[in-house]
């Protein structure tokens, strides 16, 4: 059995107000939602982004409806490249939603929302310890970071577009089919409004309570 750690981390800067803002709660299950409608239907989303790219002035994207811009490195092209991948991309089954995983991803979520850090704190090793405080993975684990959006088809969306990311690694642990559960923690960054932490993994058994420990200091 292959054992992998893939690490990938996104950063997504927006302006205040940028989007209608959820409950922290509420956006976690909605970027899970968003992210099994891109597995099982990656048509629709090529769609979305297809639509997308005519909000688009040079490298800036205008919100439909917003009076402000958001600026990309790749504009366009990178829209297209993420649309054309989508057509390409065959349905996968949706990922199972997994509350041991949640609690790793909320705690680095609410950890940044007290800290205003930003990233998986010291790299991979550091991720691994924390998803391994709450369980046991199976096969592979992942984990994307998206700052910023507070609406979970924008936090899929961007994660799909991978701007100015190489390799749009992001892309591929939200269309990876070795990742068959995951959890998702968002919270509000002092800095970036919201932070959105997303936790995968091939298979996750979560430990009892009483053996979990957090890492709050």
């Amino acid at each position: 059995m292959n054992w992998t750690i893939k690490n990938l981390c996104l950063l997504l800067l927006v302006f205040t107000g940028a989007f209608p803002v959820l409950a922290k709660s509420d956006l976690d299950r909605a970027v899970w939602t968003e992210m099994n409608l891109a597995r099982t239907n990656p048509a629709l989303y090529a769609d979305l982004l297809d639509r997308r790219r005519a909000h688009y002035q040079g490298k800036t994207f205008h919100p439909p409806g917003a009076t402000f811009g958001l600026k990309s490195r790749e504009g366009v092209v990178a829209v297209d490249e993420a649309a054309a991948a989508l057509r390409r991309q065959r349905p996968l089954s949706p990922l199972a939603w997994n509350d041991g995983l949640a609690t790793a991803a909320r705690e680095l979520a609410r950890r940044q929302s007290h800290n205003g850090g930003l990233g998986h704190g010291s790299g991979t090793m550091e991720m691994r310890v924390r998803i391994e405080r709450y369980g046991r993975w199976q096969e592979t684990i992942g984990e994307n970071i998206a700052y910023g959006p507070d609406q979970g088809r924008e936090v899929v969306l961007q994660l799909l577009i991978d701007d100015d990311v190489p390799g749009r690694g992001h892309r591929e642990n939200i269309l990876a089919e070795a990742f068959r559960t995951v959890g998702v923690g968002c919270a509000t960054h002092p800095q970036f409004e919201t932070v959105c932490v997303i936790d995968f993994a091939g298979g996750f058994t979560a430990l009892p309570p009483e053996k979990q420990s957090s890492g709050r200091k």
